[in-house]
């Protein structure tokens, strides 16, 4: 999935998946379950662990000072 700004699945996301096509570093990628193996965020990259975890919530990916890091979604946080 590419996308130039954000993406937002309501399933599972698996595979890559590339959010901010064009350099949009306040783009975000959030899904039920999120699970690729490729993930990226504007030109910033980053592959799944291996730790077998798989948490039972929504999350969210973002850029924070340069790194992509991915967090629970919490609707109120975003709206």
């Amino acid at each position: 999935v590419y996308a130039g700004g954000n993406i937002v699945v309501l399933g599972t996301i698996k595979g890559q998946v590339h959010a901010g096509v064009g350099g949009n570093k306040k783009a975000i990628i959030s899904a039920f379950n999120l699970q690729p193996e490729i993930l990226q965020i504007a030109e910033i990259v980053t592959i799944a662990p291996d730790d077998g975890v798989k948490p039972s919530y929504p999350e969210l990916a973002k850029i924070k000072d340069d790194i992509i890091v991915v967090e629970p979604y919490l609707p109120k946080k975003y709206i």
